[in-house]
Parts: C-alpha cells; structure tokens; sequence
C-alpha cells in the first residue's frame, strides 16, 4: 500500500477543516510556459526535466508558490535545470481540458499539483499543495539527481544483455520508479523467464501486482495477490504484507473514490488480515494504513478509535504526541461532519 503517515492524515485533516483563499485571474510566472507542448519541445531539445505546475483562476495556494518560492532568487535558481510550464485547469479557460486530462494522467488531485518528469514521461516527483523554500529546493534537487540516475540507465540499456538477470532486475526497479508501467511489467516478465532458481520470483510478481493495480486491471490483482500468498503464505518474506496493501488499493480505486459501504468493509477487512501477519515490515504503518482508509472514507470515529487503541498499546512511542493531536483533529472533523 502506498506509504500513510501520521503526518500525511494530519494535514489531510486540517485541509479538510479549512478553506483556502480565493484569488482571481491566472497569470504565467515569468520563465513559465503556458503549455505542456511547448515545455516538452523545450526539455526534449535540452534533456532537461519537465516542471509542470497544474493551477486555477480560484486557488489561493497556486499564488503562495507563486509569490513565495517562483519568483525568489533561490526558487528561481532551483527551476533554472528545469523547463517549468504553468497549466491552467481553470473550467473554460483556453486548454484546459487537455491540462485536465494530464493532471489526472498523473495521479493528480487538489491545487497546485506539481508533477517533474523526464523528457519520455518518467515521473521523477509528483504533489499536491503549498510547498514552501526550504522544502522546495530539496525536493527539486531529489528530482534532478534521479534525473540524472535515469538517464545514466538508459545509457546502459544501449549496450546491456536483455538476457541478464542482473540487468533486468534493475531495469524493473528502475521503471517501478520512474512509474514507466509498461516497460515495469516486460522486465518484470524477464525476471520471471530468466530467474531459474526463483530467487527474484517474488518481487518480479510484486512488480506485475503493483503495474495491474496502476492500470487498473483490477482481476489481474486478485489473481497476482493469489499467487503470492502462495509464494508466501505466512509473510515470511514480507511478500504478502505488500501483496494485500496494494489489493486494499485497488479496490478502493474500483470504487472510484465513492463511499461504497461494501468496498470499505472489503478493504477494511484485509487490513485486518495484514495486521495480524507475522514478520510485519512496520506494525504501526499497519495500523495507520487502517486509520487512512477510515478517514478517506468519512468515518472519522472509527480512524480516531483505531489510533487510541493504539496509543494505548504504545504510550512511549516517538510519535505518541503527535498520534494525540491526530485524534483530536480527527474529532474536529467529526463534530464539523455531524453539524451538516
């Protein structure tokens, strides 16, 4: 399952509680372009990555970024390896359905969105929200020397043995990253064909899992999650963990982000399952995870249950404190929810 944290519920939360400024009119940052196409030709022509920065005419944090980090000297300096383009989402604004139809491409959801790709379309980073300078510059600077760690890979795929294991175990991780699915799924497959001794076997299958689950095909997961609860049936590779973490994703995306009581309860009961595992990777992500799902799905009494229980299990934890103020917003949201 996609990585949950204490951190990531908080500020799901507090959006929630709070409205953003409004502000009118979209103006292209200077150095920005205004469209995907003419960024791409330009990152194509310079083997620079693509920033691109999805907004509205009505969000008040596309502004903040705007003022507070683009137009700094040091956000300046961090965009100068990139090719940024600002992409107006705004309904009826000129492009904007095309803008749209990328953003969602990617994953994207709330404004601003910021995802940085490669020329062919690996995604190097991807968020969604206000990110302030000090969090900037570092983020850009992960973004670039992945950049540049891709495309040292694609220099070696000139001349590497597509029947190497070796090489093809690293160019499924490296795919997996750059969330290139397609070509994930054929080394994936290699790995397979090429892993006598079944060394690699698991992980092959956990990569075909995770690219069905990105592409939606949603009985391929069923039938993957299958397989490798047989390769590892009591978690003794920390391969069934992943396996039922990303089944619990897909069938959330099955319910197309509807309150679908019969998907919750669905997924809510694998969860379960997960935590009872032995050999878990992280015991708390386990039950963090659960929390994530019953707040995105509105029941914030039962995130705020799941999170006392355990506290109460873990009173010493390092992120006791912060567990606590979790609650606490969670019951905000409760009462906020209960006065509509």
């Amino acid at each position: 399952m996609r990585t949950s944290t204490i951190a990531l519920l908080a500020g799901l939360v507090v959006s929630g509680l709070a409205a953003q400024d409004v502000s009118a009119g979209v103006k292209t940052p200077p150095g920005f372009a205004n469209t995907h196409a003419k960024a791409l030709a330009q990152a194509k022509k310079d083997n620079k990555p693509l920033y691109l920065h999805f907004t509205t005419d009505w969000c008040g944090w596309c502004r903040r970024i705007e003022e507070d980090v683009y137009a700094n000297a040091k956000g300046k300096e961090a965009l100068a390896a990139f090719v940024p383009a600002s992409l107006d989402c705004t309904n009826n604004a000129p492009g904007s359905k095309a803008n749209q139809a990328l953003m969602e491409k990617y994953g994207g959801s709330g404004y601003p969105f910021i995802v940085i790709l490669a020329p062919d379309g690996a995604v190097l980073e991807s968020w969604a929200g206000y990110r302030p300078l000090e969090r900037f510059v570092p983020t850009l600077e992960k973004a670039q020397k992945k950049f540049d760690t891709y495309n040292a890979f694609l220099e070696k795929t000139k001349s590497a043995d597509p029947k190497d294991l070796g090489f093809q175990i690293e160019a499924m991780d490296v795919y997996v990253a750059m969330q290139q699915w397609d070509k994930a799924d054929i080394a994936a497959r290699k790995v397979i064909e090429l892993d006598k001794d079944r060394t690699h076997f698991g992980k092959a299958k956990l990569t075909q899992l995770r690219v069905a689950r990105e592409k939606k095909n949603f009985q391929a997961v069923t039938n993957l999650t299958a397989e490798v609860r047989k390769l590892d049936p009591d978690n003794a590779k920390q391969l069934l963990e992943i396996a039922l973490g990303e089944q619990v994703e897909a069938i959330m995306l099955q319910a197309n982000n509807k309150n679908n009581e019969t998907q919750y309860k669905k997924a809510l009961a694998i969860l379960v399952e997960r935590t009872k595992l032995a050999n878990l990777s992280d015991p708390k992500q386990a039950t963090v995870d659960i929390a994530s799902l019953q707040m995105s799905c509105g029941k914030y009494r039962e995130a705020w249950t799941t999170l006392e229980k355990w506290l109460a299990d873990n009173p010493d934890s390092p992120d006791a404190d912060r567990t606590r103020e979790l609650i606490d917003k969670l019951k905000q949201a409760e009462a906020k929810q209960q006065k509509r």
